[in-house]
C-alpha cells in the first residue's frame, strides 16, 4: 500500500520510482507476515530480481520456499524483492517478497521534508534586530546571575552587568573598487554589485540549447517563449554573442541520455535546462540525471533552472541578469574584477604574485568507504581572484567508519592548483593566502601538525628544495559561533544590524593570538552573523588593518553573486563545490549495492593513517568515440607520435613497451589483446585492452587507460576503437610524410584506400584533413562499405571514385596506397602498382594475416620500413611469410633527413605497422592535455 501511495498508482513501479522508494525507505524497520508481524528487519535496498528469480541455500526459489515452508502462497510475484538485515547483523543480508512485509509503526522519519510538507509547517518567524536584542537581554536578566539567592555565583565572585550589552569600538572598512569592464566601474552600495549592462569579459557561446525537461510543453509554451526571448535580449544587452536552439525532452533517463548524446554530436557548448516536475523529489532526481549525463559523461556545461522560479518572476529581466552571471562564469568569462591592490598596496610590489586558496570538508552521518567525506580545495587563477579552479577528493577510512576534519589529500590538490596557476600565468605565486573553513578550536593543533606541512610539501614538489618557497598566511574561517553584534543609537536607543564592513579585533578577541570578527555582508532580514577569522600562520606579515581589509574585499570576488558574501569567495566556492560533488559522485543506490560497509563499526581513536583518499575528476575523464574524434587534434598528435617513435628507436630507457599479449578466442580470427607501456620521462603509463572480431562490426572494441606513472592515479579512459583508428592513420601519414614527401608536393597526387571499415574511414579522414588530394580511390572486400564511405564524404569531397576490383588499371595511378583490411590472403602484388608508390600496410597484425604478396615485399625496387622491428618479426604476416628485409624503423627516420633522401624516388616504399602501445600512449596524452586545458578554463 505504501508503494502504491508513494508512486500514485496501483502498479509495479518503474526504475526511476524504485530509486525514489530506495531513498525513502532505506534503513526503515519492517515486520513480516511469517513471524506474525513480530520479527523486525531493516531495509537495505530494493533488489531488481523477483521472488521466482532468487534462490536460497536449499535451491528453492522464494516462491517455493514460502509455499512449502511457511504455507504462504505469494500472489504479487511481479514485484521485486527487498534486501534486508537483522538489526546489528549487517553482514548477513537476506531477501523478502514485498507482499509479506509491513512497515513497523511509530518510527521516527529523520529525512528532510518535501516542499509540500514544509509548506504545511508553521512559518518560522525571523525576529528583527531590536527584537533579538531585547530577547537576549530578557533571557540574561531572567537567569538572575547577580541575585543574592544565587549562592554559586556569589561564592566564586561571578557577576554580569545585565542592564546593557558590552560596548565595543569597531572600524568600518572601505568598500572595494570593482570594475565591470575595462572602462566601467560598479557603483557598490550596501554590498550590492550592480553590473549595469557590463561584463568585464563577456564570453561568446557558439551554441546554446534552451531545453525544457518536462511533460507539459503545450501548457508552458508561452512562458518558455517569454523566458527564452528575455534571456536572449539580456545576453545581447551584455554583449554575450550566442547562437541558440530550443528543445523539449521528456524527463526520463533514456531521453536525457539521448538528448545529451545528440548535443555532444552537434558540438553544443551549453545547455540551459528548464526543469518541471510534480514534486521536489522528481526535480532532485531530474537534476542529478542532467548533471550526471551532461557534466560527467559528455562534459557539456549545464545550468539548471526551475520553471516555477521563472513563472514566479513577473519581470524576468532581473532574473535573467543574475542567470547571465552564472552562464558567463561557467563559460570561462569574467564578470567583474575587484581591485585587490587597494588592500594590498603596502604588501605588494611589482614583482609579487598572490594566490588565494579556500578549503572545506563535509561529512555524511557515518563516513565509510561507501559514504566518504568530500574535501575541496579552491585556488585562484590570478592575483585578483577573478577566476578560480577547484580540486575535489573523497576521503574515507580503510575499514570501519570514522570522520576526521583534516584534509588527507591536501598536498596533491594544492600541487595541482599551483601547477594550474603556473600554466595560466607562466609564473608561480610568491605569496599564498589560505582560508580554511569548518575547523573548531580544538582542531587547530591537527591543522598545524598536518595541513600546513602538507601545503609546504606541495611547495617542495613545485618549487623544489632550494628554499625559494612562497610566503604562506593560513586563516581559519568560523561561521558557527554564538556571538552577535548590534548598532545602538545612544540618543534614540534604536537597535539595528552592525554595519557592513565592520571589524572588531579588540576586547573580546583572543588576548595574544591573532583573530577578528568581520561582517562582510548585509542581512536583508533577521540579524547579521559576522564571521570569526583566526590566523594560525602569517609568514607574509599582514598588519591588523591589512588582513581584515583584504579578507573583506575577497568577499566581493564571487562571480556568481550580485552582493558581497559572508566569507571570502574562495571558501564559499569550496562549500558549494563540496555539496555539488557529493550530489555528482555519490550514488546511494550504487554504494549500498556494493557492500554492507556502511554498517561497519566505528574506529576507536582514528589516526590519519587509518584514512585513504581519491581525487575526483570534476570534468569528464571518459572520452567516447565521438569525443575522441572531435578532440584528438592531429597536429599535436603528429608531434607526440614523432617524439615517442624516435625515442623508441633510440632505445630510450625511460620508454618501456613489452610485446602485446594476444588471447585467441574460439578460432584464430577472434582475439583479446593487451598493449601496455610506460614513459617515465613524461610521467605517464598506458594500457589498451581491445577485442578483435573481424566478422562482427565494429571489428574492434575496448578502452585505452592513461595513468600517472608517479603515483598510479587513473587520469583518463578513452574509447579504443577511435583511438586505434586515428593514431594508426596518423602514424601512416607520418610515414608518408617521411618516405614520400615528394608525393605530398604534387598537386595531382592520388590516394587509394583498400578496406573501408573503421581503419579505412579513419585514414580517409586523417589523410584528407592533412593534405589535399587530386583523386581518391576506394575499394573494399564488401563494396557496400565503400559505397557508404563515398556517400558520407560526398558533401565535402567530390573527387572520390570506387574501384571495381584490385586489377582496375586506375590503381596504378596511385601515389599513396593504404591497406586497411584484416585479410589472410595477399591483396596487392607487384604488377598492380607503379614504381615509386608508397604503401601503408596497417590492417594485418598477426603472423597468419597479410595484405601484400611476396613479389611486392621481396622486389629489389622495394624498401620496407616498420614501426617496430621486434614486433614486426613476430606479428607482421608479410614480413614473416616473405622473410623480407627490414631497412629501418620509422623512428630512425625522424630527424634523419639524409636517410630519407637516400631512398630513390623510383623505389616502392612500404611502411608495415602492427601497432604499438606507445602510439596509444601518444594519443591518450594529447587527449589528457586537452582535458587539462578544459580545467584551466
Amino acid at each position: 500500500d505504501f508503494v502504491h501511495t508513494h508512486i500514485g498508482a496501483k502498479r509495479v513501479p518503474n526504475e526511476y520510482e524504485w530509486k525514489k522508494l530506495n531513498r525513502t525507505l532505506k534503513n526503515c524497520s519492517i515486520v513480516t507476515q511469517q513471524s506474525n508481524w513480530k520479527q523486525v528487519f531493516e531495509i537495505d535496498q530494493f533488489d531488481k530480481r523477483r521472488p521466482g528469480e532468487i534462490k536460497i541455500e536449499s535451491g528453492e526459489t522464494l516462491i517455493e520456499y514460502f509455499k512449502n515452508k511457511k504455507n504462504i502462497q505469494l500472489t504479487q510475484t511481479n514485484y521485486p524483492c527487498v534486501q534486508v538485515y537483522f538489526p546489528n547483523e549487517y553482514d548477513k543480508p537476506c531477501h523478502l517478497p514485498l507482499e509479506v512485509c509491513r512497515i513497523r509503526a511509530w518510527q521516527v522519519y529523520d529525512k528532510p521534508l518535501s516542499k509540500a510538507q514544509e509548506a504545511q509547517q508553521p512559518r518560522k518567524y525571523i525576529p528583527k534586530p531590536y527584537e533579538r536584542h531585547n530577547a537576549i537581554m530578557k533571557m540574561l536578566q531572567k537567569c538572575d546571575y547577580n541575585s543574592r539567592s544565587n549562592r554559586l555565583c556569589r561564592e566564586v565572585g561571578f557577576s554580569i552587568d545585565d542592564s546593557q550589552m558590552l560596548r565595543l569600538n569597531a572600524r568600518v572598512l572601505t568598500q572595494p573598487q570593482i570594475q565591470t569592464g575595462p572602462n566601467s566601474r560598479a557603483n557598490v552600495r550596501i554590498g550590492r554589485i550592480p553590473l549595469d549592462g557590463h561584463l568585464f569579459t563577456p564570453k561568446p557561446l557558439s551554441t546554446l540549447s534552451i531545453t525544457y525537461f518536462g511533460n507539459d510543453i503545450e501548457r508552458e509554451r508561452d512562458l518558455m517563449k517569454k523566458f527564452a526571448d528575455t534571456l536572449l535580449q539580456v545576453m545581447n544587452n551584455y554583449h554575450v554573442d550566442v547562437r541558440y536552439r530550443k528543445h523539449t525532452v521528456s524527463p526520463t533517463i533514456d531521453k536525457i541520455t539521448e538528448h545529451f548524446h545528440s548535443m555532444n554530436e552537434s558540438k553544443c557548448q551549453f545547455v540551459l535546462c528548464v526543469m518541471s516536475g510534480r514534486s521536489e523529489e522528481d526535480l532532485k532526481q531530474l537534476k542529478a540525471d542532467i548533471k550526471d549525463c551532461g557534466t560527467i559523461k559528455y562534459g557539456i556545461m549545464t545550468q539548471c533552472v526551475l520553471l516555477s522560479k521563472v513563472a514566479a518572476n513577473r519581470s524576468l529581466t532581473g532574473y535573467c541578469e543574475n542567470l547571465i552571471r552564472k552562464i558567463n562564469f561557467k563559460n570561462s568569462g569574467i564578470n567583474t574584477k575587484v581591485n585587490l591592490n587597494q588592500s594590498l598596496k603596502n604588501k605588494k610590489s611589482t614583482t609579487d604574485a598572490y594566490m588565494f586558496f579556500g578549503a572545506d570538508v563535509i561529512h555524511p552521518t557515518n563516513v565509510t568507504r561507501q559514504h566518504p567525506s568530500i574535501a575541496v580545495v579552491v585556488g585562484s587563477c590570478d592575483s585578483l581572484c577573478s577566476t578560480t579552479a577547484v580540486r575535489v577528493c573523497q576521503q574515507f577510512p580503510k575499514e570501519g567508519k570514522c570522520s576526521i576534519e583534516t584534509i588527507i589529500g591536501m598536498t596533491d590538490m594544492v600541487e595541482q592548483l599551483l601547477d594550474n596557476y603556473r600554466q595560466v600565468n607562466k609564473i608561480l605565486p610568491n605569496k599564498v593566502v589560505f582560508y580554511r573553513d569548518g575547523v573548531d578550536d580544538g582542531q587547530f593543533g591537527k591543522i598545524i601538525e598536518h595541513e600546513i606541512p602538507a601545503i609546504q610539501e606541495a611547495f617542495n614538489r613545485i618549487y623544489g628544495d632550494n628554499g625559494n618557497h612562497p610566503k604562506l598566511t593560513f586563516i581559519v574561517v568560523k561561521k558557527r559561533h554564538n556571538t552577535r553584534f548590534f548598532n545602538r543609537n545612544p540618543s534614540t536607543k534604536e537597535v539595528n544590524n552592525m554595519s557592513i564592513g565592520a571589524v572588531i579585533d579588540t576586547t573580546i578577541v583572543h588576548p595574544y593570538q591573532n583573530n577578528f570578527y568581520l561582517n562582510s555582508h548585509n542581512a536583508f532580514q533577521g540579524v547579521n552573523h559576522p564571521s570569526l577569522y583566526h590566523v594560525l600562520l602569517d609568514d607574509i606579515g599582514f598588519t591588523a588593518d591589512e588582513l581584515p581589509l583584504l579578507t573583506y574585499h575577497l568577499c566581493f570576488t564571487d562571480p556568481r553573486s550580485s552582493a558581497s558574501e559572508a566569507i571570502p569567495s574562495v571558501v564559499h566556492q569550496a562549500d558549494i563545490a563540496a555539496l555539488k560533488a557529493r550530489d555528482l559522485f555519490y550514488d546511494d543506490e550504487r554504494s549500498s549495492a556494493t557492500s554492507a560497509g556502511g554498517r561497519s563499526q566505528p574506529l576507536r581513536d582514528p589516526q590519519l593513517s587509518d584514512l585513504d583518499f581519491k581525487i575526483l575528476e570534476t570534468h569528464k575523464m571518459y572520452f567516447d568515440e565521438f569525443s575522441v574524434k572531435e578532440n584528438l587534434s592531429l597536429s599535436p598528435l603528429l608531434e607526440v607520435l614523432a617524439d615517442v617513435l624516435h625515442r623508441y628507436s633510440k632505445h630510450d630507457p625511460s620508454l618501456e613497451q613489452p610485446l602485446r599479449s594476444i588471447l585467441s578466442i574460439n578460432n584464430q580470427q577472434n582475439a583479446l589483446l593487451n598493449l601496455p607501456c610506460i614513459d617515465t620521462q613524461r610521467g605517464y603509463m598506458c594500457v589498451k585492452t581491445i577485442t578483435s572480431f573481424p566478422e562482427i562490426l565494429p571489428a574492434i572494441d575496448g578502452v585505452v587507460s592513461l595513468f600517472n606513472s608517479n603515483n598510479g592515479r587513473l587520469l583518463l579512459i578513452a574509447d579504443a576503437k577511435e583511438i586505434t583508428a586515428r593514431r594508426t592513420a596518423t602514424v601512416s601519414f607520418l610515414a608518408t610524410k617521411l618516405l614520400a614527401l615528394n608525393k605530398l608536393k604534387n598537386e595531382n597526387a592520388v590516394l587509394t584506400i583498400i578496406g573501408c571499415g573503421v581503419q579505412g574511414r579513419a585514414h580517409l579522414d586523417v589523410f584528407t584533413e592533412l593534405f589535399k588530394w587530386n583523386k581518391i580511390y576506394l575499394w573494399s572486400r564488401n563494396m557496400t562499405h565503400a559505397i557508404d564511405l563515398q556517400s558520407v564524404y560526398s558533401s565535402k569531397l567530390n573527387n572520390i571514385e570506387l574501384l571495381e576490383n584490385l586489377n582496375d588499371n586506375r590503381i596504378q595511378q596511385s601515389d599513396v596506397i593504404c591497406t586497411c583490411t584484416a585479410s589472410e590472403e595477399a591483396l596487392l602484388s607487384l604488377h598492380q602498382v607503379k614504381k615509386g608508390v608508397h604503401i601503408n600496410a596497417v590492417g594485418s597484425f598477426r603472423a597468419t594475416m597479410r595484405e601484400l604478396a611476396d613479389d611486392l615485399m621481396l622486389s629489389s625496387d622495394t624498401t620496407v620500413i616498420v614501426d617496430s622491428k621486434e614486433s614486426a618479426m613476430k606479428e607482421a604476416g608479410e614480413i614473416i611469410q616473405s622473410k623480407a628485409e627490414i631497412l629501418a624503423e620509422l623512428g630512425e627516420l625522424i630527424e634523419n633527413n639524409e636517410f630519407c633522401n637516400d631512398i630513390s624516388k623510383d623505389k616502392i616504399t612500404i611502411f608495415k605497422s602492427v601497432g604499438m602501445a606507445i602510439e596509444d600512449l601518444a594519443a591518450a596524452i594529447v587527449l589528457y592535455e586537452y582535458l587539462q586545458e578544459c580545467r584551466e578554463k
